[in-house]
């Protein structure tokens, strides 16, 4: 494991160097972000922590306090452990993944994580693309501001509705509405994996 991990960070320290928008990334649409989820929540950060982990990995804990918990979490406190650095060390060491988000406490965020790997570590699914900062519009209403054309997805190669794609494609979205499109999503995928176990293999032409 150990093996893996220092491999992983050899891979990743190639790439700082990059610019963001040198950073490849495959663009997902809504649907896609919330199949690869392991973990979905809305939360705000509490507590951001910088530091090499017990195998001496450079890391960065990040505690939620989760509002809503909508896959793999509930209500309550959260931590979670990106790969890199969020501010440079003591010791001079600075090491980041370009596009990676980085927290402030405060921040509040609609959270879409990777299942964690046996290290721990977890990040935004399409690094970047799982993260969506929450503000407050004029009114005082939660919005999700700046979505990228690829969340609405493309007709007919998504989940979503014409009516959520055309949601998805404004300049803003409430959080409400947002939380609702996702809701469904993921509603949808636990309804298909317990079909999927139900129906059980077909032996209705068993091998001789």
């Amino acid at each position: 494991m150990k093996r893996n991990v220092a491999l992983l960070a050899a891979l990743l320290v190639c790439t700082v160097a990059l610019p963001v928008s040198a950073t490849r990334v495959i663009p997902l649409s809504l649907d896609k972000i919330t199949n690869y989820a392991g973990q979905i929540f809305i939360g705000t950060v509490v507590d951001r922590q910088t530091h090499r982990d017990e195998q001496g990995t450079p890391a960065t804990f990040y505690t939620f306090k989760v509002e809503k918990g909508i896959l793999g979490v509930r209500s309550g406190e959260v931590q979670v452990k990106f790969f890199g650095f969020a501010e440079a060390q003591p010791d001079g060491s600075i090491l980041s993944i370009p596009g990676m988000p980085k927290y402030e406490v405060g921040d509040k965020v609609y959270l879409f994580l990777h299942p964690a790997s046996d290290s721990g570590f977890t990040s935004p699914v399409g690094v970047f693309q799982g993260s969506f900062p929450i503000s407050k519009n004029a009114e005082g209403k939660e919005v999700i501001e700046g979505l990228s054309p690829h969340v609405a997805g493309l007709p007919g190669l998504s989940k979503l509705t014409d009516a959520e794609r055309k949601v998805l494609q404004g300049p803003s979205v409430d959080l409400e509405t947002f939380s609702r499109i996702v809701e469904r999503l993921v509603r949808e995928r636990q309804e298909a994996t317990t079909e999927g176990k139900s129906a059980g293999p077909d032996v209705s032409h068993p091998r001789k």
